[in-house]
């Protein structure tokens, strides 16, 4: 697994003109219950490929499916997990890559900070299962097989908040995931492309 931020620009050119598009995010939202509550999401990746993830759970904002997500939840923690093994294969905190926001613009009524996540990882094909829980409910061990550290206090964080001066919050959470092809792929795709278009032009003169 590996964590990106940045492409260089004949990447992100290449990917423009000879990626196909990427593919209608998978659309999360719903309420906790409870402080500690975890949802875990179920995806699939069919072959290697860059995968974003956005949460609108702490900022707000418009999510893959165009619906306006309203600012003011809590500061949300996402942990990745191999399947069917259960292994840990990352921990996505809020603020935590060098574009904690991504798309999204700091709430300005809470002092203008980000803290959803926004993080493109790298994987491998398989399945995987995603854990969305409240910040810091990190899982106690390095699998999931071993819970999360606050499974026993159901209101360990005594309400939904973000962790910056305690900023207040509701219970409401959503996450987009979305699979893209991976920048490589536009290299090695790049000369076939070519050569379809050269022999589409040779066969129409």
């Amino acid at each position: 697994m590996k964590k990106l931020s940045s492409f260089g620009l004949a990447a992100l050119f290449l990917s423009a003109i000879a990626l196909p598009a990427s593919g209608s995010p998978l659309v999360f939202a719903g309420n906790f219950s409870n402080d500690n509550d975890v949802v875990l999401i179920p995806f699939t990746v069919p072959e290697t490929m860059l995968v974003t993830f956005q949460t609108f759970s702490y900022g707000g904002g418009v999510n893959g499916a165009g619906q306006f997500i309203l600012p003011g939840g809590f500061e949300p923690m996402l942990i990745l997990f191999e399947q069917p093994s259960g292994v840990n294969v990352g921990t996505m905190y809020p603020g935590s890559s060098p574009n904690p926001c991504g798309p999204q613009i700091p709430d300005p009524n809470r002092l203008n900070l980000c803290f959803d996540v926004f993080s493109v990882l790298l994987l491998s094909p398989g399945d995987y299962l995603l854990a969305l829980t409240q910040n810091p409910n990190e899982n106690a061990g390095p699998n999931l097989s071993d819970g999360f550290i606050y499974d026993s206090e159901p209101q360990f964080a005594n309400g939904f908040k973000g962790s910056i001066n305690e900023l207040p919050g509701d219970s409401h959470y959503a996450l987009d995931i979305t699979l893209s092809p991976e920048p490589g792929a536009a290299l090695l795709m790049a000369p076939a492309l070519l050569l379809i278009g050269v022999l589409k032009r040779r066969r129409s003169s």
